[in-house]
């Protein structure tokens, strides 16, 4: 309204998925307008007993997605492709921490193939990620952890923003080598939000 502060307004538009594995079938759901994932969460929750097992969630990191309310009842990660694109938008200037990122990241996601090749269950999967996929993330923690201390990456810089992401989002990106049935990223859901988010 003329005259009145608009900090507080929301004026983007927001588009969520929710993809459900169920006894019944494959469940997806998609919501578009003024709310953030985290309130749809809230509202599905709400139609949710109490005695059923953890919904599993994936989101791109931002903290609008997140609420402390909602711990005891999701075990939540983070897409790793997403911090895989963070590194790879400052490849050309960064090429050496690129090249650790991409390494990292190839090999962890052929594990994941490898895995589904197998037809490991969600537990195998968990402890074959564990074993062979843990080692190689925490080698590109060591590398942003050596960057921050060293002072060799500037808080303000774009390469910041990826080694910052790993670093502060950590348990949350290797979530799927903790529990089981985590998937290692949200493409899923976003391939799914293609086709609506088209008619935006």
């Amino acid at each position: 309204l003329r005259g009145e502060r608009t900090d507080d307004v929301r004026t983007g538009i927001n588009a969520t998925g929710v993809y459900l594995e169920t006894p019944s079938g494959v469940v997806i759901l998609f919501f578009t307008g003024l709310h953030h994932a985290g309130e749809i969460l809230d509202r599905l929750l709400k139609h949710r007993g109490a005695n059923g097992p953890k919904l599993v969630k994936v989101t791109d990191g931002a903290s609008k997605n997140f609420n402390p309310e909602h711990r005891d009842k999701l075990v939540e990660g983070i897409c790793n492709a997403h911090a895989y694109l963070k590194f790879f938008d400052v490849k050309a200037q960064h090429p050496a921490v690129y090249a650790v990122a991409g390494e990292v990241y190839k090999k962890v996601f052929d594990n994941d193939d490898v895995a589904k090749t197998r037809r490991l269950t969600a537990d195998q999967r968990r402890d074959f990620h564990r074993e062979n996929s843990l080692p190689l993330m925490n080698d590109l923690l060591a590398m942003c952890v050596k960057l921050v201390t060293e002072r060799l990456v500037e808080p303000n810089s774009k390469l910041y923003e990826p080694v910052g992401f790993v670093i502060n989002q950590w348990p949350r990106l290797t979530k799927f080598c903790e529990e089981p049935g985590v998937p290692l990223d949200s493409n899923l859901v976003e391939q799914i939000l293609i086709t609506p988010v088209r008619y935006l």
